[in-house]
């Protein structure tokens, strides 16, 4: 938000929509946030005035408050059928909006697989599937790659926990690697891994690793975060 004052047209949207942050009231936001989208609608000149470059980032960012309280308010029911399609849209209209090339994004193993697997996603359509869709501007051209950690602490809510990725036989690697940090790929020539599954579990038995991932980075004896409030 600029520091300036808005112009009076708009003013009282945007207040509104500060103060429900403020009162940390979801409903006041979630009011606020759909009323400032209509008048943006209708007003969108103004706006554009006064975020000027942010208008873009503006825009998205209201959209994806309201996604966010609507997918959580679930109670987790429907928030991956939320989540994963806002993930996508979110996607196209950023690739539509910044010059073409080649991206680089750094999403949750869930989003990233090509395929549906037993997961906490089930047969959802994960993030990356949308992207290798029949609609999308980068089909065909989506390189999936997976984390994988051996050894390795993460931050946890109590403190400190072991980290998992969720992939299956990481030790197929660990014995290959000499460092801490080590890029496999599945995809070559000859890889047993582009005809048969050790990594994931499904019930697909045409299908193999390099269906879902292309690479798998494995990370080792990597420490946990520490919170900002508590540095050591």
């Amino acid at each position: 938000m600029p520091e300036s004052e808005p112009y009076l047209k708009i003013k009282p949207y945007i207040t509104a929509f500060k103060d429900g942050y403020k009162e940390r009231n979801t409903n006041a936001i979630i009011k606020a946030a759909e009323n400032l989208k209509e008048n943006i609608k209708a007003n969108s000149g103004d706006y554009e005035k006064y975020l000027g470059n942010k208008y873009f980032d503006f825009n998205i960012v209201l959209d994806n408050i309201i996604n966010s309280i609507n997918a959580y308010a679930s109670n987790s029911v429907n928030i991956d059928s939320i989540r994963e399609p806002a993930i996508y849209s979110n996607f196209k209209r950023i690739y539509s909006y910044l010059p073409k090339g080649k991206y680089y994004g750094e999403f949750g193993l869930e989003h990233v697989s090509q395929n549906t697997y037993y997961s906490y996603l089930g047969d959802k359509t994960r993030f990356a599937m949308y992207l290798n869709g029949s609609d999308s501007p980068v089909k065909g051209k989506v390189l999936s790659i997976a984390y994988a950690y051996k050894d390795c602490k993460r931050m946890t809510w109590g403190g400190e926990g072991y980290a998992d990725s969720g992939l299956n036989n990481i030790d197929i690697f660990n014995n290959l690697s000499n460092s801490d940090i080590t890029l496999f790929k599945l995809n070559g020539a000859g890889s047993p891994f582009s005809r048969k599954i050790c990594f994931v579990d499904t019930e697909k038995s045409d299908r193999a690793d390099t269906d879902y991932f292309k690479y798998i980075i494995l990370i080792k004896n990597s420490k946990a975060a520490i919170p900002y409030e508590n540095p050591k």
